[in-house]
């Protein structure tokens, strides 16, 4: 005689063990996304206030300008930051000096300007020559000049050499093959 057996049928309490467990583990990781976003957020505040600060400019301000090396387009990319700006960046900065009432002129100090292309020199001296239209001063101070640092020195008012340093104006020529 075989006895027939009823299907197993789980007990009550077993699951409300497993929906209790599922509803921890819900709760848990709900209550770790809040607070996960909420650290974010004052990470974000916090770095917002330290760093987005503007510089502390005193009331008659000279900004002083050192452009040299290729006046780069881009900037490359490199992970913990570079120092440098960039053609746009100069053109930026001589455009807010230009309506700042803090800043009353520019003292422009060009190192070695190895860029071959002179639109790059020209646009930054373009925007010398609006901040100048303003009636803001711009003086420049050469250490050594060559063509392209003098050619950015002539957009401004006055241009201050030091007697030891050497003046190398070769000019710019074109030659045609036929």
């Amino acid at each position: 005689m075989a006895v027939e057996q009823s299907p197993a049928r789980p007990s009550p309490h077993e699951g409300q063990t497993y929906t209790g467990s599922v509803k921890r583990a819900v709760r848990f990781v709900v209550v770790f996304l809040i607070v996960a976003v909420l650290a974010s957020t004052a990470a974000m505040v916090m770095l917002y206030v330290l760093v987005g600060r503007e510089p502390a400019v005193p009331a008659r301000a000279t900004l002083v300008l050192s452009p040299s090396g290729d006046l780069p387009e881009v900037l490359p990319e490199v992970v913990f930051g570079g120092d440098g700006l960039t053609v746009r960046g100069y053109v930026e900065l001589i455009r807010k000096a230009k309506t700042d009432s803090r800043v009353t002129g520019i003292l422009m100090r060009p190192g070695t300007l190895s860029s071959p292309f002179w639109a790059k020199i020209q646009e930054v001296r373009d925007a010398l020559t609006d901040f100048r239209a303003s009636g803001k001063y711009v003086h420049a101070w050469l250490e050594y000049a060559g063509d392209r640092e003098y050619y950015l020195a002539s957009a401004a008012d006055r241009v201050y050499l030091l007697p030891s340093a050497t003046l190398d104006l070769t000019g710019i020529a074109s030659y045609e093959l036929f």
